[in-house]
C-alpha cells in the first residue's frame, strides 16, 4: 500500500523565517515551482501565495528554494527565464533566502524577524 506524501510539519522548536516576496521576483518564483517536486507540499505553498503578506518557510523550505534558485541560474532558459529582469529578479531572489537563512531577517523587507532560538543556542555555546 503506497503511502500519500504530504505537507511536512514543523515541530515545536522549529525556526520559522518570514519573508514577503512580490512584483517579478514573484513572478519568477511562480516559474519555478516545477522543479519543487517531492518537495513536501511547498510547490502548493508557493502557487497559492499571492504575495500581499509574508509568507513562512522552515529550513527545509529553504533548503529546497535554494536548490530550485541554483538550478535556475545555472541554466535560466530551461526554467522559462528569457529576460534580463526577470533574471535579475531571480538573482535578487537567491540572494535574499541565502541571507534569511544566515541571518534569520530579510533584507528586502521593513520588518525585521528576529529568531530567538537560534540566539539563545549562540548565547549557550559563548
Amino acid at each position: 500500500m503506497a503511502r500519500k506524501i504530504t505537507e511536512m510539519k514543523p515541530c515545536k522548536g522549529d525556526i520559522r523565517y518570514k519573508i514577503r516576496i512580490d512584483g517579478l521576483q514573484l513572478a519568477v518564483l511562480h516559474k519555478l515551482t516545477g522543479g519543487m517536486c517531492e518537495a513536501f507540499g511547498l510547490d502548493r505553498k508557493i502557487d497559492a501565495y499571492k504575495g500581499t503578506r509574508a509568507i513562512t518557510l522552515y529550513a527545509w523550505d529553504l533548503d529546497c528554494l535554494d536548490a530550485v534558485t541554483q538550478s535556475a541560474l545555472r541554466d535560466p532558459a530551461s526554467e522559462g527565464i528569457t529576460t534580463e529582469p526577470e533574471l535579475e529578479a531571480l538573482r535578487n531572489l537567491d540572494a535574499r533566502f541565502r541571507e534569511l537563512y544566515a541571518t534569520g531577517k530579510d533584507p528586502g523587507c521593513s520588518f525585521t524577524h528576529t529568531i530567538s532560538v537560534r540566539q539563545k543556542i549562540q548565547r549557550d555555546l559563548t
